[in-house]
C-alpha cells in the first residue's frame, strides 16, 4: 500500500524575525488537520530550502511529497524561483539517494474563489472579533460569521471601506489580478469602496501614501501576506491609532493548502 504523500509548504522567506515561524505553524495546523507530515521548505533567508527538506522527506521513507507553493500570483517566483527550485531538489536526490524522490508541484494560492472566501471570512471574523472591545459591529456580526453571511450591517458595522495590501510584481497582469481580487473580497463583504496598494513597484512610496490616504476610520486594511513582512510592518507603523488592520493570513490558509494537495495527488494517481 502506497504511503501517503508528505505536504511542503514551499514559502518565499523573509528577513522578518517573526515569518519563519509562521510558516512552520502553517505546516503544524496542516499536520495536525490531515494526519500527514507537513513541513516548511523556502526559496530565500532560510536554510530550510526545498532540498534540505526534500531529503528529509526521503529519510523519512517517502518515495513523493506534494509542494505548495505560498504564493499569491503567477509572477516571477512562481514562474522561475519554484521550478529551479523543484529541479535542484530532484537533482539532488537523485546524485545521493537510490531511492529516488517524486515531487508533486500545485498551484500557488493564488486568487481564485478559494481565497477570495477565505480573505473574506478572515475579515469578516476579525472585524467580528473586534466588536469584543467596542470597535465594531454588534452582535450580530459574530452570528454573521457562524452562518458564513458576510455583509456591511451585520458584520463590519461601520466599517464599510476595504483596503487590501500585497507585496506587489513588475510582472504583467499581476498586480492587476490582485486589484480584482481585492474587488470581489469587497463585493463578498459589501464594502462601499475597496482598493488594492502594492509595496514595490516603479514608485511604491507613492502607493503607501496613497493607502494611508486612503485608510480612513471607517476602512479594514487586510495584508495579502501569508507570514509577518517587513513591507507591511512599515506601511502598518505609519497608521494613525485605532485604524483597523487585520494580522497576516498565517495558518487560516492551511485548508487551502491542503485542497491544493489533495487535487494535485488525485490527478498525479
Amino acid at each position: 500500500m502506497t504511503r501517503p504523500a508528505p505536504i511542503i509548504c514551499l514559502a518565499h522567506g523573509s528577513r522578518h524575525p517573526q515569518a519563519d515561524q509562521a510558516v512552520f505553524e502553517i505546516a503544524e495546523r496542516i499536520s495536525e488537520s490531515t494526519g500527514l507530515p507537513a513541513f516548511a521548505a523556502f526559496l530565500d533567508f532560510h536554510p530550510a530550502t526545498l532540498t534540505t527538506v526534500a531529503h528529509r522527506v526521503v529519510a523519512a521513507g517517502y518515495s513523493e511529497a506534494v509542494v505548495v507553493p505560498l504564493l499569491f500570483t503567477q509572477a516571477f517566483h512562481a514562474r522561475f524561483d519554484v521550478p529551479a527550485a523543484i529541479a535542484e531538489a530532484v537533482e539532488s536526490i537523485d546524485a545521493t539517494s537510490s531511492a529516488g524522490l517524486t515531487l508533486h508541484l500545485t498551484d500557488g494560492l493564488g486568487t481564485g474563489a478559494d481565497m477570495e472566501e477565505l480573505v473574506a471570512d478572515f475579515t469578516a471574523q476579525y472585524l467580528a472579533e473586534s466588536v469584543n472591545s467596542g470597535t465594531a459591529g454588534g452582535a450580530s456580526a459574530e452570528n454573521a460569521v457562524r452562518t458564513g453571511t458576510a455583509s456591511a450591517d451585520a458584520v463590519a458595522g461601520s466599517i464599510d471601506k476595504l483596503a487590501l495590501y500585497s507585496v506587489g510584481s513588475s510582472q504583467p497582469g499581476a498586480n492587476e489580478a490582485v486589484a480584482e481580487f481585492a474587488g470581489r473580497v469587497g463585493a463578498r463583504l459589501n464594502m462601499r469602496s475597496t482598493r488594492a496598494f502594492v509595496a514595490t513597484g516603479d514608485n511604491p512610496g507613492r502607493d503607501t501614501e496613497a493607502l494611508l490616504e486612503f485608510a480612513d476610520e471607517r476602512t479594514v486594511t487586510v495584508p495579502l501576506f501569508v507570514s509577518p513582512g517587513l513591507l507591511w510592518d512599515k506601511a502598518k507603523i505609519r497608521m494613525p491609532n485605532g485604524r483597523k488592520c487585520t494580522r497576516h493570513l498565517g495558518d487560516a490558509i492551511a485548508p487551502v493548502v491542503i485542497n491544493r494537495a489533495c487535487r494535485a495527488l488525485q490527478q498525479a494517481h
